[in-house]
């Protein structure tokens, strides 16, 4: 397995995100080789200011819907996209803003951990709980639906600041990462002493069939070749290892709404972004078995509504604190989303993907 290897001093140019990044074609779609077909023209890099004009295409394959950035980011220019990035930043703030004795109560009863919170009490509580299924949702996804009892060696693919690591590290997982900025991958290792390594999706450096758990979470809508990242999780994990996938769901009711708007396209970042169809499509061409494929509204609030509001208004990434009408808003599109992905079970902000290497 990969040792820890000195972090590269990170760059502290300010001028980075104004320098133009270079781009390339990228005509047909990564998943089923179709040419793609104008969706989106003229988008702007509302939430960091990377200077430029970006389109999006989508997949005229009705058994796919792919929908990515054309022309692309050249391969070697993509970190200058992300200084100052949210995933990034110097913070030691906790996952949920939730009482801690609510989220243990869930852990506890519901996936195993936490003795402490084993009680009568707690699990009335964490039974009230599940009967919000997006409070569910953000307190099982919280560890990404891993068990207790599926406890080994995790690896955590552009781990951004260790915040996650951290948190399953404390619920008794071995963990590592890989991240591709040196500042939030310094700051992962010496504020919460993680295992973690400056590196690619597409080349971890751990060794074949090593790791029980790999998890991607909104990193593979970054990654500009999404199919040799999964074959480096297929490498690594074990016959039967599980990988865990989250990433934005372009079905959601947040895009149907916002189109252009919304939050979750984030052009030039986002270079892949994904339907139900066409995540598992791609899934089982790298080899893997997909166990559960479902969306949750567990961002509608943020992200769906407050986020592609701020970002058709302009005002997304420039410091303004949303105004309490607009949290509101947010709130009842949540539960407006929740109820219904209960009926159609595909519109929620974000894919939720476990799949497994078979044994």
């Amino acid at each position: 397995m990969r040792d820890m290897v000195p972090l590269a001093k990170a760059s502290t140019g300010s001028t980075q995100r104004d320098s133009a990044v270079r781009t390339k074609p990228c005509p047909r779609c990564c998943v089923c080789g179709r040419k793609g077909r104008a969706l989106y023209e003229g988008l702007e890099d509302r939430i960091a200011g990377v200077k430029g004009s970006w389109s999006l295409d989508r997949c005229p394959n009705r058994e796919c819907g792919l929908i990515w950035i054309n022309p692309t980011v050249h391969q070697t220019d993509t970190l200058m996209l992300y200084e100052g990035y949210h995933t990034h930043a110097m913070s030691a703030r906790r996952l949920l803003k939730l009482p801690e004795s609510l989220i243990y109560a869930f852990l506890a009863d519901r996936l195993g951990y936490c003795d402490l919170y084993r009680g009568v009490f707690w699990k009335c509580v964490s039974r009230a709980s599940s009967l919000v299924p997006t409070l569910r949702d953000m307190l099982e996804l919280s560890v990404l639906g891993l068990r207790a009892d599926e406890r080994g060696t995790i690896l955590d693919v552009g781990c951004g600041n260790g915040q996650f690591l951290a948190q399953m590290k404390s619920l008794g997982w071995q963990v590592h990462g890989v991240e591709p900025n040196p500042r939030a991958a310094r700051f992962a290792h010496e504020q919460n002493d993680l295992s973690v390594v400056v590196g690619a999706a597409d080349s971890t450096g751990f060794s074949d069939c090593s790791l029980d758990v790999v998890c991607m979470n909104h990193v593979l809508e970054h990654l500009p070749d999404p199919r040799a990242s999964l074959a480096e999780c297929y490498r690594v994990l074990k016959p039967g290892g599980k990988l865990i996938v989250m990433t934005p769901n372009t079905g959601s009711l947040g895009h149907k709404l916002f189109g252009p708007s919304w939050r979750g396209l984030e052009p030039p970042r986002h270079l892949c972004l994904f339907t139900a169809r066409a995540i598992r499509m791609l899934l089982e061409r790298s080899g893997f078995f997909v166990e559960i494929l479902r969306t949750t509204a567990r961002n509608a609030r943020c992200h769906g509504w407050a986020g592609s509001r701020r970002t058709r208004d302009g005002t997304e990434g420039k410091g303004i604190r949303p105004s309490r009408c607009l949290l509101v808003q947010g709130y009842l599109f949540q539960i407006a989303e929740g109820l219904a992905n209960r009926l159609w079970r595909t519109v929620g902000e974000e894919l939720f993907v476990a799949a497994r290497r078979p044994g």
